[in-house]
C-alpha cells in the first residue's frame, strides 16, 4: 500500500479511492499468486481494515471519508530509528514528503 499512499500524495489526490485499492491489488497479484482465492467479501474486508489502519496512523482523515492527510514524523522517531539502525522506516513513514 505503500506504493499507492506515494503516489496519492505525488499526484496531490486529495482521497484513497477504489480505483486505488484496486490498482494496489492488480500489483499484488503477481507477486502473491494465491490471492485470487479469496472471496470479494474478504477482499473487502481486508480493504477496509487497511483503510482504518490508515485513518489510525493518520495518513487518512478517518476510514470512512479516505482524505489524505499531510503527516510529519516527530524528530524523536526519526532519532529512535537511527539509534536503531533503521532508518528505512523513516523514509516508508515519510510517503508524503514533499506535499
Amino acid at each position: 500500500m505503500h506504493s499507492v499512499l506515494v503516489d496519492a500524495y505525488r499526484l496531490y489526490e486529495e482521497k484513497l479511492t477504489n480505483r486505488h485499492w484496486d490498482d494496489f491489488l492488480d500489483s499484488r497479484y503477481v507477486t502473491l499468486p494465491d490471492l485470487d482465492q479469496f472471496s470479494v467479501s474478504t477482499l473487502d474486508r481486508i480493504r477496509k481494515n487497511i483503510m482504518r489502519v490508515l485513518s489510525e496512523a493518520d495518513y487518512l482523515e478517518s476510514a470512512r471519508s479516505k482524505k489524505l492527510q499531510g503527516v510529519f514524523i516527530l524528530p524523536d522517531v526519526v532519532r529512535w530509528a537511527e539509534k536503531l539502525e533503521r532508518k528505512d522506516l523513516v523514509k516508508v513513514m515519510e510517503c508524503n514528503h514533499g506535499r
